[in-house]
């Protein structure tokens, strides 16, 4: 028997004999972002693979088959994870690939409900409710060992609740369905958002820093420029008082400078004894 799980980021599969002993198993990714034709194309092929390597020359007595969202003859409902995936015809493109064969058809979340209400952890359990947490969101009810199936197979599809009650009776482009906020797909978006807006953020703080730190060094600059600006201009208004003085000639008053100091020298050399000894007091000849 073949057992086939299409997810929509990896599709399972597995080969059991007729008493439900398995005999090997494989998984390979979805490869949703490329379609439901290649999707579904995978799954076949590593159906007959593993058929081929985990019971070469039997013949195949049942196909099982599970799938998100909830699977018909000649669609899938409620299955938004892989584009394409609900205009698929499920049913009879497995029959068309396995003829003559029977093949046997549920959703996810109510297969595995089912096994583990028979075998697992919901064994003996009444009632008891199975999340499936996964690219998408769903549950199943088990109710009396059985799963609850719905009178439309939607039973336990709670992914399409509304988040709260402020969405109802908004348009259906901007209900937010539970689905969007904490299935797998829905967290990873999520998390990619928050993720830019931080970084976006980020990169305005280092501009604005950047910023900052500019109009300081301007700052700090006017600041050196201010304080030299006193001494420059004391300079500068000493030499004006000068030149604004009547009469004032800076040839002649370099001149009569000069003068100065030449008969301050002759005089000093023409009096020895009025010269002063190194400790600044006067010799004892004076």
């Amino acid at each position: 028997m073949l057992g086939l799980d299409f997810g929509g980021t990896k599709i399972a599969v597995a080969v059991c004999d007729l008493a439900g002993n398995k005999i090997g198993s494989a998984a390979v990714q979805s490869g949703g972002e490329h379609g439901a034709r290649v999707s579904f194309a995978r799954g076949l092929a590593a159906a007959r693979q593993l058929l081929a390597d985990a019971a070469p020359g039997t013949r195949l007595a049942a196909v099982g088959v599970s799938t998100f969202g909830i699977p018909l003859e000649d669609g899938v409902e409620l299955a938004p994870a892989i584009n394409g995936w609900g205009e698929l015809q499920l049913g009879r493109e497995l029959r068309t690939e396995f003829p003559g064969i029977p093949v046997a058809m549920t959703t996810d979340a109510k297969a595995a409900a089912q096994a583990e209400a028979r075998w697992g952890a919901l064994a003996g359990c009444d009632t008891a409710v199975y999340l499936n947490l996964g690219t998408g969101l769903s549950t199943a009810v088990v109710a009396n060992g059985q799963v609850v199936v719905g009178s439309h197979g939607a039973a336990g599809e709670i992914g399409y609740n509304l988040r709260s009650v402020a969405d109802v009776g908004l348009p259906l482009d901007r209900r937010t369905m539970l689905e969007q906020m904490v299935s797998g797909q829905g967290l990873s978006s999520r998390a990619a958002t928050d993720s830019g807006a931080s970084s976006h953020s980020r990169a305005g703080s280092d501009t604005q820093a950047s910023d900052t730190q500019a109009d300081s060094d301007a700052q700090a600059a006017q600041a050196d420029s201010d304080a030299q600006a006193p001494d420059a201009q004391a300079s500068t208004d000493g030499q004006a008082r000068h030149e604004t003085q009547p009469g004032w000639d800076p040839e002649a008053s370099s001149d009569t400078q000069t003068d100065q100091d030449t008969q301050a020298t002759q005089n000093t050399q023409a009096d020895p004894d009025s010269q002063a000894s190194p400790d600044g007091q006067a010799s004892p000849d004076g």
